[in-house]
């Protein structure tokens, strides 16, 4: 979901957000000042962000939305005994974007290491 701050957002049945062309799974507007849409399916890519109060005549603001495509990973190994220790590699993961993972309910930081 994204959350759009702005002004004249209007609580009405045909409120809704668009993705490029493609309308928003789910709108919600919470207050005139801040609505949140939901992106629909998309392939990856830049598309704008647009707004309406009637379903009809949509915001030309040029906010920009971006689709990534889901990343392959592995995690080795797949398993561990229960008392925990086990050193965990996971590989295909960006460095530049992840600092932790949740193991269960903890959060643990990453060491980044690349290849090379």
């Amino acid at each position: 979901s994204v959350t759009l701050f702005g002004m004249g957002f209007s609580s009405t049945a045909d409120f809704s957000c668009r993705f490029g062309v493609v309308p928003s799974s789910r709108s919600l507007w919470v207050a005139q000042s801040i609505v949140i849409c939901t992106a629909p399916e998309s392939k990856a890519g830049n598309v704008s962000i647009e707004v309406s109060n009637n379903g009809v005549d949509f915001t030309r603001t040029g906010h920009r939305f971006s689709f990534i495509p889901p990343r392959q990973w592995v995690l080795l190994p797949s398993r561990g005994p229960v008392s925990g220790g086990s050193v965990v590699t996971v590989s295909g993961l960006s460095a530049m974007t992840t600092t932790s993972l949740m193991f269960g309910s903890e959060r643990i930081s990453v060491t980044a290491q690349t290849d090379g």
